[in-house]
Formats: structure tokens, C-alpha cells, sequence
């Protein structure tokens, strides 16, 4: 077996070539799951952006029956399409973890075990 260089290199060594670990990381994606907190999230983050959308239209109709200036409503816009912005970042990363599934996460992990003959189970 090489010499552990580093820390990074123990985590490597130690830590994703053991079955047990790998497990328990398994487990807690299914507990993560099965408990609703990213679709909650998402839901969150859906509706925050929803809001963003509405909040822009007003402001455009403000501008539009006289109400707000042209600078004033440049510098609303600039603002309420940064949020938007922000907002849909992390939905998209929010998505993209959510659609993470246990079956995903096995055969990522797999390669790391192939050398030692271990599985993990899905059930």
C-alpha cells in the first residue's frame, strides 16, 4: 500500500475505500430523502422566486402608469434580477442534488470498491 502523504490521501485510503463508511454515507442519503427536506426546499426556493417574478412586474407597471421614474425603476430591476438571479442559482443546484437517488450514489462509488470486492446494498 503507498505512504499516506497527506490527510486528503487518508480520507482516500481510509475513509472511501471502507465498505462501512460508504454505507452509513449510502444511509443518510436515504434518511436526507425519505424526511422531504429538499423538496421542501425546492418548494421554498420556488415560491421565493415566484415572488421575484411578481414583485419585477410591479415595478414595470409602476413605471408604465407614471408612478416610478426610469432610474428608479433601473435600479429596482437591477436589484429584483439579481435576487431572481441568486434564487435560481441554488434551486439549480438544489434540483440537481434532490435527483441524486441511492442507485446514483452506488455506482459512483462503486470503482472505489471494486478493488476490495464489497457492495452496498440498496435495500
Amino acid at each position: 500500500m503507498p505512504r499516506i502523504r497527506n490527510s486528503d490521501d487518508e480520507l482516500f485510503v481510509t475513509q472511501l475505500s471502507n465498505p462501512s463508511f460508504l454505507g452509513q454515507c449510502v444511509e443518510e442519503l436515504k434518511q436526507r430523502s425519505a424526511h422531504g427536506d429538499s423538496a421542501n426546499h425546492i418548494q421554498t426556493l420556488n415560491a421565493e422566486v415566484d415572488g421575484l417574478r411578481c414583485k419585477r412586474e410591479r415595478v414595470i407597471d409602476g413605471y408604465v402608469d407614471g408612478t416610478i421614474e426610469r432610474q428608479e425603476r433601473d435600479r429596482r430591476l437591477t436589484t429584483i434580477d439579481h435576487d431572481i438571479q441568486v434564487a435560481q442559482d441554488i434551486l439549480n443546484r438544489a434540483v440537481r442534488t434532490a435527483s441524486m437517488d441511492t442507485a446514483k450514489l452506488i455506482e459512483a462509488f462503486a470503482p472505489l470498491g471494486e478493488s476490495r470486492m464489497y457492495s452496498v446494498s440498496v435495500g
